[in-house]
């Protein structure tokens, strides 16, 4: 994904930028920032450990708290099978009720009818490869380059309500060993 982001960057005329992203897109940023550091100014991630720290300190407390993980990246069709036994709505509400227990106030109605409507397993089946991606082939990339630290200013961000303040200053303090110019927003 990094290397197509950067082709489309270039396709519209970017060399060098800034980035952000969350999440996935958080992993695909910082594989930008080993890949491409030329091009990549400053970079915000957001909500993410680097991929390489998750599963080689996996701990019950992840493990519980991130279930999904491991349970998406399991054999097709496992989990698209289960997930896809159920309607849309009830997925969607338990899933966001069960990862921070804030429930789904934050989505609009439109945006949660724009989930259920996308909710066919075609997506459940692209949603599953993208978490099989995760402990295979970017783990492979991401082992090999362990050592490698980001050097551009770094801003690294997690959502007021995605985790505790001990363990949002546990995860920041992670990204220190992989980003030499993390940015402190004490």
């Amino acid at each position: 994904m990094a290397q197509d982001m950067v082709e489309v960057m270039e396709q519209l005329g970017y060399h060098r930028y800034f980035l952000a992203g969350h999440d996935r897109g958080a992993r695909t940023a910082h594989r930008m920032c080993l890949d491409h550091a030329d091009r990549v100014m400053k970079v915000c991630l957001m909500d993410v450990v680097p991929n390489y720290h998750v599963w080689t300190n996996t701990t019950k407390n992840w493990a519980i708290g991130s279930w999904h993980w491991s349970f998406m990246a399991q054999p097709e069709p496992f989990p698209e099978r289960l997930i896809s036994a159920v309607p849309a709505e009830y997925f969607i509400k338990s899933r966001m009720v069960i990862r921070g227990g804030t429930g789904l106030g934050f989505l609009t109605q439109a945006a949660l009818d724009e989930y259920v409507r996308c909710y066919t397993l075609k997506t459940i089946t692209g949603s599953c490869r993208d978490f099989r991606a995760s402990p295979t082939s970017d783990f492979e990339m991401d082992a090999a380059d362990k050592d490698r630290r980001i050097e551009m200013p770094t801003l690294i961000l997690w959502g007021a309500r995605g985790q505790t303040p001990e363990r949002t200053r546990e995860f920041a303090e992670v990204w220190h060993k992989y980003a030499g110019n993390v940015v402190d927003t004490d």
